[in-house]
């Protein structure tokens, strides 16, 4: 009878503590990337949220402004305003005026950033103002009309009042 050498008896033990340790290695890597695909997936969905806070931003920016009289006197230049919380995240919103003063000259384009902030994610979304023209001729006068007007008895124009026409003007009574 043969005797078997005594170094060769943890061999297969070694051969499957090995093939165990692959194997578990395989296992943690398989749940290191699921966990970095759940971490992406989540931070795109972040992506796209803050992307609609900021579109909302200026929004509300530009409605904020549109509403206020004397905005460029209450706005601080490129500071940006309160925090708005919305749906998972919050929104805030800032103007700039180039020449570093909102307040110079009324005529100044500024532009309106809105940011939009949810998890790790932050998104700015930027538009440029433009002032309008200015008002149209027919609000200088008190009456404004584009063909002729007849004005009949009984009818009052107060204080320095005047009437213009792309036509002619006929008043048929007493002034």
């Amino acid at each position: 009878m043969v005797n078997a050498p005594r170094d060769r008896r943890g061999t297969v033990y070694v051969a499957v503590l090995g093939v165990t340790m692959i194997v578990a290695v395989m296992a943690l890597a398989g749940m290191t990337v699921a966990r970095l695909e759940l971490r992406l997936a989540e931070d795109a969905k972040d992506l796209r949220e803050a992307r609609l806070l900021a579109y909302s931003a200026v929004e509300f920016g530009v409605h904020w402004i549109d509403r206020t009289d004397r905005w460029r006197a209450e706005l601080e230049n490129n500071t940006e305003q309160a925090e708005q919380a919305s749906g998972n995240g919050t929104f805030t919103w800032k103007v700039v005026d180039a020449d570093g003063s909102l307040t110079d000259d009324p005529t100044d384009n500024v532009t309106l950033t809105g940011y939009g902030r949810v998890g790790r994610c932050v998104v700015a979304k930027s538009v440029t103002l433009q002032p309008a023209e200015g008002a149209i001729d027919s609000l200088e006068f008190g009456l404004y009309a584009n063909a002729g007007i007849t004005l009949g008895p009984g009818f009052f124009l107060t204080g320095n009042t005047e009437v213009n026409s792309n036509g002619t003007v006929g008043f048929n009574g007493s002034i």
